[in-house]
């Protein structure tokens, strides 16, 4: 999604329960891209970056410990996004 200054997300997935997932997909080799990147929310969204399955533990844990987004973001792997929105 594209609106004004930032590249906010890719994509919205609306599931059978009412949740709501912001995803924006990143590929970029240092973490830190992720942590300070511009994020817009929206109220009652979960926003989640997916990242490629090769990505380490230690790279996840570092975006999700990060006090930028701890309670505001989640970081997964590819395989776990599937697995949270059912798709095999």
């Amino acid at each position: 999604k594209y609106e004004g200054r930032y590249d906010t997300w890719d994509f919205k997935v609306l599931m059978s329960d009412g949740r709501v997932f912001l995803i924006d997909a990143k590929d970029v080799e240092y973490s830190h891209w992720i942590i300070n990147d511009s994020r817009e929310y929206l109220d009652g969204a979960d926003f989640i970056y997916v990242v490629p399955n090769d990505k380490k533990k230690t790279y996840i844990e570092q975006i999700n410990n990060h006090v930028n987004c701890i309670g505001k973001v989640q970081c997964l792997r590819v395989k776990e996004l599937k697995k949270l929105i059912g798709v095999k």
